[in-house]
């Protein structure tokens, strides 16, 4: 049996679909944000130890990335 936590400090956050899809909603226009993706056969994250910042805009917004298992 394993378990993960994740904590933050603010209520936005995404579970991946199926397909890999996620979405984020009523996330406000402006916000600066810090992208990162986990995975548990992926030691590290995919987007860097850092994660990946990013602006985000009135609309739609997508950034893509792919995640490789070893």
């Amino acid at each position: 049996m394993s378990a993960y936590v994740a904590v933050f400090d603010h209520p936005y956050f995404a579970l991946t679909g199926p397909d890999g899809s996620f979405e984020i909603p009523r996330v406000p226009a402006g916000a600066e944000v810090t992208l990162m993706a986990w995975h548990e056969v992926v030691v590290l994250n995919a987007l860097g130890v850092q994660g990946k910042q990013i602006t985000l805009e009135a609309g739609d917004n997508e950034f893509n990335f792919k995640l490789k298992a070893k």
